[in-house]
């Protein structure tokens, strides 16, 4: 249930959710002049630190009136795993280090466990649950839900194009589970989703590849840069909700 701080008639000073009536009306941020507006228009408005109000409910409501953007064919097909869960302090979502590897083109990063689809599995969504599984030890099957799927990507590494479409599944985890991580993956943690819709964790990433330099949009995430595929699929999750609630999506799509 939202905790609500206070009442207003005007913006408030810093980044916030906006309910109404108790759902997700509006998303408010000093950078975006539309919500301002809507604001200021408006009232009673009920206010609340942006990390208190969001909850996997409305996710689940977001991704339930939208139909993901499908990318077909392509050589090779891949998935992962959105996974989210909803403690007090408000929804959280799994990011994994990669562990560094010379084969890997993705070394180090934070990504979605999850990975390249194998003959044996049945579809996108087999391939998400059977990678969880076998990189961090969750069996989404048995322990979490299937709430929505994202817009699937075509793979970029190192800035370039690969012959590869990825799959982003949603899943709502049923309650707190122990972690094993295999040697595909050096780290996992969980981190709010509030930080990344208010935009104050947004940055510009710069990579050098082959003596030039390109900006890349990123998050920053506990001291960490989330870059690339990762960042775009966080970008859908935001603009999902952003959207649900009529306002404009988020900036950044980088690749």
């Amino acid at each position: 249930m939202r905790r609500l701080a206070e009442e207003r008639t005007s913006p408030p000073a810093d980044p916030c959710m906006i309910v109404r009536g108790g759902g997700l009306t509006a998303v408010y941020s000093r950078t975006n002049v539309r919500s301002e507006a809507a604001v200021a228009a408006s009232g009673p408005w009920f206010v609340c630190p942006m990390s208190d109000c969001i909850r996997v409910s409305d996710i689940r409501e977001a991704l339930a009136n939208r139909a993901p953007r499908v990318v077909r064919p392509a050589g090779q097909r891949a998935a992962v795993a959105v996974v989210l869960q909803d403690p007090a302090t408000g929804a959280e979502v799994l990011l994994i280090e990669r562990s560094r590897r010379v084969s890997d083109p993705w070394s180090g990063h934070v990504a979605f466990p999850g990975g390249r689809r194998e003959p044996t599995d049945a579809d996108d969504l087999a391939t998400a649950i059977r990678e969880t599984r076998e990189e961090i030890g969750l069996d989404l099957a048995k322990q979490a839900r299937l709430i929505g799927q994202l817009d699937q990507l075509g793979a970029t590494a190192a800035g370039r194009a690969v012959d590869m479409v990825i799959a982003p599944f949603v899943f709502e985890l049923a309650e707190p589970s122990p972690l094993c991580t295999s040697d595909e993956v050096s780290d996992v943690f969980w981190t709010p989703l509030g930080p990344l819709l208010s935009g104050e964790t947004r940055m510009t990433y710069c990579v050098e590849t082959n003596g030039q330099v390109a900006e890349h949009p990123a998050f920053r995430v506990q001291n960490r840069i989330v870059w690339g595929l990762t960042q775009r699929m966080l970008t859908c999750l935001v603009d999902a909700l952003t959207s649900s609630a009529g306002q404009e999506p988020a900036v950044g799509r980088g690749g």
